[in-house]
């Protein structure tokens, strides 16, 4: 609580709550739970609500990227169907495995370092 002008204190503001929810943990899901919220000083009940609601705020985030996802696989694929066809691709076949035998050379010849910075892939 925070104290007022006049010396009194000012209730903070508190979520509506519902009916309680009794759930019971396996022993060792209850221990990270117990050591997951004495490293963040919170008691178990505040864990809990912390992680549920961080957790269903990211459900949406990881729904999108997984749409994403196979966007560009499909993305992929319908690129190398056209590579493959010699339709609307920017080089034929031939092009597309002399530019990946160069890469490897490239890739080859720095030792088979990892990525190079600023490369994405």
């Amino acid at each position: 609580m925070r104290k007022a002008a006049h010396g009194g204190r000012i209730p903070r503001p508190r979520a509506r709550l519902t009916d309680p929810l009794n759930i019971r943990l396996p022993t060792e899901l209850r221990g990270q739970l117990r050591k997951f919220a004495a490293s963040r000083q919170l008691t178990e009940a505040a864990a809990i609500r912390s992680m549920l609601k961080d957790h269903l705020e990211e459900l949406p985030v990881l729904d999108d990227i997984e749409r994403a996802r196979r966007w560009q696989v499909e993305q992929v694929w319908e690129d190398a169907r056209q590579a493959v066809a010699g339709v609307g691709a920017e080089g034929d076949w031939r092009d597309i495995v002399a530019s990946h035998r160069v890469a490897m050379s490239e890739a080859s010849a720095r030792g088979g370092r990892g990525r190079r910075k600023g490369v994405a892939g």
